[in-house]
């Protein structure tokens, strides 16, 4: 008598286990794979092919130009994420303030950076948005920071410098096995140290 109730309730969960894995392969192939998180906050690999139109749509081992967007994404959100807990600074991503910096660079250094990365066949304005973004973040940071206006370039670099470095240590970030350990940033696309 058991034996037609166990047999049904044999095929209901391998029905159930059917459809748990179609909907997992279905959501798994509709949207992009989150490649990293950092501070609660997903990077997709679509958010990081928009920075490179070098980055192959089947990315199976990333190289270099996934890797250098994926870290301007990891370090802005790092920094965003510090920005606002250590000064209570948002809005530093905002699009439109974005825009403006990249339209008219405050420095003649950010200006030469937005003029390479837009020569560069490999980068998207995606790519120099988040370099503007970065810029941003660098500026309201040091306007904190800062107490003496007269102190020169270079020291103001090597203050962001040292702030970035803790807030990227203390950060917490989690780069998908998949994707590896990413390296270093394209040449001169961030304040220097």
């Amino acid at each position: 008598m058991l034996a037609p109730y166990n047999a049904a309730l044999v095929r209901i969960r391998t029905l159930t286990i059917i459809v748990a894995a179609a909907t997992v392969l279905v959501a798994a192939c509709s949207s992009s794979p989150i490649v990293a998180e950092v501070n609660g906050e997903m990077i997709s690999a679509a958010d990081v092919k928009a920075l490179s139109a070098d980055t192959p749509d089947d990315v199976i081992i990333p190289g270099a130009p996934f890797r250098d967007a994926l870290g301007l994404l990891i370090i802005n959100a790092a920094l965003r994420t510090a920005a606002e807990e250590q000064f209570g600074l948002t809005g530093l991503n905002d699009p439109d303030r974005i825009a403006a910096r990249i339209a008219d660079p405050p420095t003649e250094r950010e200006a030469t950076v937005f003029n390479n990365i837009t020569a560069d066949p490999r980068l998207t304005q995606a790519f120099a948005e988040g370099a503007a973004e970065n810029y941003a973040i660098h500026d309201a940071v040091l306007a904190e920071m800062v107490t003496d206006e007269g102190q020169d370039e270079a020291a103001l670099d090597q203050i962001f410098f040292d702030w970035r470095q803790e807030a990227i240590e203390t950060a917490d970030i989690n780069v998908r096995s998949q994707v590896g350990v990413w390296g270093g940033l394209a040449d001169g696309v961030l304040p220097p140290p």
